[in-house]
């Protein structure tokens, strides 16, 4: 139900070029699950500004669409089941028990690190559910990020950073290829700014559009200014 009702087609306007296929990944190298057979292939959606925009008749209208869009967000914000905040050590700390990464676990009003085997799961099949305590994150949070704080705060350590540093550790070859690869995703941008300007001219997107999806750009090249300074 929830794709149908993010679907653009159904107020007028589908779009091309969305997605671009690339090489699959383990989502969670933690987890402690055996990978079964080489790594596949998924797919990965492409920046909006290089959408191709095709218009269709609509089924409702644009203001309907949108009150729906505004609706949906504010349902997943929520939700009790929603645990995409910002967790400093999620997909970072394991089970001391069953050795298992720990995911978040919501109740409407607090959050958890958890076991995915103490929700039901097994460790294996001679075991049961792992019974390990619960920890809350903003607890667990708070201590790893004071310990943090502490090391950082630590004269010695910064100055064993600075040395290796000085060293080589950075050496030549890695911040060439790191100025090649700034290079290279710079040239995007530019490329995305002047596609913009050549559909505008063929009078494909409006003047409007235009400058939304320039600030856009704009944006991404600050960000790859501050990267490189």
């Amino acid at each position: 139900m929830g794709g149908i009702l993010r679907n653009t087609n159904y107020a007028g306007t589908a779009y091309g070029n969305r997605e671009q296929r690339v090489r699959a990944r383990r989502r969670y190298p933690l987890s402690g699950r055996a990978a079964w057979r080489a790594g596949g292939a998924s797919y990965r959606t492409r920046l909006q500004e290089t959408w191709i925009a095709v218009p269709v008749p609509p089924i409702v209208t644009t203001a309907l669409f949108d009150a729906a869009q505004e609706r949906l967000a504010r349902n997943q914000a929520w939700s009790p089941r929603n645990t995409q905040g910002e967790y400093l050590l999620r997909r970072r700390v394991s089970c001391r028990r069953c050795d298992r990464a720990e995911c978040i676990s919501k109740n409407g009003r607090y959050a958890y690190y958890r076991c995915l085997p103490r929700v039901g799961g097994q460790i294996n099949e001679s075991e049961g559910p792992c019974q390990a305590q619960s920890a809350l994150t903003a607890a667990l949070d708070h201590v790893a990020w004071a310990n943090i704080c502490q090391v950082l705060a630590d004269s010695a350590v910064l100055a064993e950073a600075i040395g290796r540093a000085q060293d080589g550790w950075l050496s030549d070859d890695s911040r060439t290829a790191r100025q090649r690869d700034l290079r290279r995703r710079r040239a995007a941008p530019d490329c995305q700014r002047q596609r913009l300007i050549d559909a505008y001219t063929a009078e494909a997107i409006t003047l409007e559009e235009l400058q939304v999806r320039g600030q856009g750009v704009d944006l991404r090249l600050a960000d790859l200014t501050r990267e490189e300074q």
